[in-house]
């Protein structure tokens, strides 16, 4: 029996179609309240950390994007979107190390490559 989708999930998939048209301040709304519901969700905490560097705050994106590579290391989109965060706070030696990860882990990943490139 298929379950209907949680309350944090119906808002995660409102943030996303917020992102996708630019309305970045809606989608942080959006994000803020599914993690108040679900605070270590890492879907909700890698939409989060998104978001929040869409929005420029970086030390927002840092941690929110740390806790949900902390539940799922072996994501390579989170771990991409991390290094770009990272990359942004000026801890190149950190995000190196995540980029290369996220490379390592699909190696054809245009958005990783792309990021550890300008890091490098």
């Amino acid at each position: 029996m298929n379950r209907p989708p949680s309350r944090a999930r119906l808002l995660l998939a409102d943030a996303v179609q917020s992102l996708r048209a630019g309305r970045f301040d809606r989608a942080a709304e959006l994000t803020d309240a599914a993690l108040k519901l679900e605070p270590n969700d890492p879907d909700g905490l890698h939409l989060g950390g998104v978001v929040a560097l869409q929005l420029g705050r970086l030390p927002l994106a840092v941690e929110r994007l740390k806790r949900a590579n902390a539940r799922r290391p072996d994501n390579p989109a989170i771990l991409s979107d991390y290094g770009l965060a990272l990359h942004r706070a000026h801890r190149l030696a950190d995000a190196e190390a995540a980029l290369r990860r996220a490379v390592r882990l699909k190696p054809a990943f245009p958005e990783a490559l792309v990021n550890l490139g300008n890091v490098l």
